[in-house]
């Protein structure tokens, strides 16, 4: 017969279930589950299944920490395969970001993909945008002072050439 390192014989561990020696250690529930008694387990190795105990070593390494509140601290790891957003609180994917939004390209301007932009400001300084109101606006204005212009130089040169002309006489050609 072969006997374990506490002394009980192997053959009758296999028959029945044995709870470990008497002491401090692991407690066996009466559901098969262990009872710690509010002891620390010490020195575990990384998990390698699902189901695997982990330390808090690892959680720290590899997953999000909850703070205060709601708060998720990242602490720099990246976040993959977040779903779609469907709340305006809501994380988003880069993939996302990209597809809905304007980005910087490599090169400083914005790809806006062909979508229009809305709800503009006036532009205030020479480089800043302009809706296509402002433009047809300022279009009107510009359209309106050349069309006094326009007036007022016709009117000129009606002025110049009724006063300063004597009529041609018919029967010589001259004034």
């Amino acid at each position: 017969m072969s006997v374990d390192k506490f002394g009980r014989h192997v053959d009758i561990l296999q028959h029945r279930k044995v709870r470990g020696p008497p002491g401090e250690g692991f407690n066996l529930t009466a559901k098969g589950h262990y009872d710690m008694k509010n002891k620390l387990v010490r020195n575990m190795g990384e998990p390698k299944a699902g189901k695997d105990a982990v330390t808090l070593h690892y959680i720290q390494k590899y997953c999000l920490i909850k703070l205060e509140g709601k708060t998720i601290e990242c602490e720099n790891k990246t976040l993959r395969n977040i779903g779609t957003a469907e709340l305006e609180s809501d994380a988003v994917s880069l993939q996302c970001l990209k597809k809905e939004t304007m980005v910087k390209t490599s090169d400083g301007n914005f790809d806006v993909k062909g979508k229009l932009i809305k709800n503009l400001e006036s532009p205030i300084e020479d480089g800043d945008a302009a809706t296509r109101g402002y433009i047809n606006g300022v279009i009107r204005i510009l359209k309106k002072e050349m069309e006094d212009k326009f007036v007022k130089l016709e009117s000129l040169i009606f002025n110049h050439i009724h006063k300063n002309h004597e009529p041609i006489s018919r029967e010589t050609g001259n004034n």
